[in-house]
């Protein structure tokens, strides 16, 4: 068992590898969710994970969540144990009404029994984009599964650093998004974005894609000439600010409500 004792830690045990997994078990993606909640009244608390809306498209595939078990004496982490593999459906998953935000959202009281390690977010940690700290070249950090990688022995995810590379305050090009001065790879759709602001812990947006500046070639072969194209990594991430979650987060609290009679998505105490 380990404690976690600072922010890049805790993050580290917030989110969760997202595995895509077509019918007959081969898997079609890898990406990255976060857990967070939400208070749906009623003393009630909705746990669910957060990614991107391309994580989720396709209902007719399987996702595979890989949890952390909690230590048999319920005391904190089982390090080292083998992760807790969950299998679900996409059947109740949210997606954000704006078809150009990739975000979504899967409600999942699964993620907090008592079985489960588990680290939340919630929105109290929401950036608000009003904050004198807030400004460009700040220092943010990412959790994710960058081209699959982690620490498959103890289910553990990679942590990346970068910086503000945009005007947070500004929407880019009028868009719900701002850019970081960070590598960023198939595998981290769905990270979460974290700034220390305040003092405080704070959820930025969420990482949707990075940038590829592709172009052509000429390569001189020995009897003639050949255009190859070549894809350079920008060290650019694309991150969608959290501003937009509490429209999307309103909707799974007005779905858990009126399903409330049939015990809702599962809320916890």
């Amino acid at each position: 068992m380990i404690g976690i004792s600072s922010v890049p830690e805790l993050m580290m045990f917030n989110t969760v590898r997202l595995s895509v997994c077509n019918k007959d078990g081969s898997r079609s993606a890898i990406g990255t969710g976060f857990l967070f909640t939400i208070d749906v009244g009623d003393g009630k608390i909705q746990p669910m994970i957060i990614s991107n809306r391309h994580m989720f498209e396709n209902k007719d595939r399987i996702l595979e969540v890989a949890l952390h078990l909690r230590d048999p004496s319920k005391k904190g982490l089982w390090f080292g144990a083998p992760p807790l593999v969950r299998r679900v459906n996409l059947s109740e998953v949210e997606f954000h009404s704006n078809e150009e935000i990739d975000i979504a959202c899967l409600p999942a009281g699964w993620t907090a029994t008592e079985d489960v390690f588990s680290v939340f977010l919630n929105e109290s940690h929401l950036c608000t984009f009003e904050e004198d700290e807030l400004q460009p070249g700040l220092e943010i950090w990412f959790v994710g599964y960058p081209a699959g990688l982690s620490d498959t022995t103890y289910n553990l995810p990679i942590l990346r650093r970068g910086w503000i590379a945009t005007h947070p305050k500004i929407d880019f090009e009028k868009k719900k998004i701002f850019l970081v001065d960070a590598n960023v790879f198939n595998g981290s759709s769905g990270s979460p974005v974290i700034a220390r602001i305040d003092n405080k812990v704070k959820l930025l947006g969420v990482v949707s894609a990075g940038f590829i500046n592709s172009q052509p070639r000429k390569v001189q072969g020995i009897n003639q000439e050949a255009y190859v194209e070549f894809a350079e990594n920008l060290s650019l991430g694309c991150v969608i600010k959290s501003s937009v979650l509490p429209e999307i987060l309103d909707v799974v609290r007005a779905e858990w409500n009126s399903r409330k009679s049939a015990g809702g998505f599962g809320g916890t105490e």
